[in-house]
């Protein structure tokens, strides 16, 4: 009997097995997101440009109490941010006592102008701040 010798793979085969390998990871993700809907108008805490939404810090949307620190630029909500982590009281009210931030009632309407990548700017629709603009975290925007 003859012995048949195994040749190694070739390595445009390998490319071709490792590049439909990424391609099935990159694209399964984003064809099931169109399936399921996402992306579509408001998302899950990606709140869209030029869309109205109630500005609210509390899990429960429907519990309006207490107020929201409105950082004014992206700079000082990032400083905010790292008091609030601290909780840095003191931190945070020199930024309101220095014009960095101020506050809103929760469950107030804001609209979205802008965005980075985990904040958006709002301008604040009613109210005795109207039209103010600042930033906050995605997640305080229902």
């Amino acid at each position: 009997m003859e012995e048949v010798k195994k040749e190694p793979p070739r390595k445009s085969h390998l490319l071709r097995v490792l590049f439909i390998s990424i391609g099935i990871i990159i694209f399964v993700p984003f064809i099931v997101g169109l399936s399921t809907g996402a992306g579509k108008g408001k998302t899950l805490n990606q709140p869209q440009i030029g869309e109205t939404y109630t500005l609210n810090y509390n899990d429960d949307v429907s519990n309006c109490d207490g107020k929201v620190v409105v950082p004014i630029d992206e700079k000082s909500q990032e400083a905010y941010g790292k008091a609030a982590v601290a909780k840095d009281n003191e931190e945070i009210a020199m930024m309101v006592l220095e014009g960095n931030a101020f506050f809103v009632p929760n469950c107030t309407t804001v609209k979205v102008i802008d965005r980075n990548m985990y904040i958006r700017k709002i301008r604040i629709m009613d109210g005795e701040q109207t039209l103010k603009t600042g930033w906050v975290p995605n997640e305080y925007l229902k």
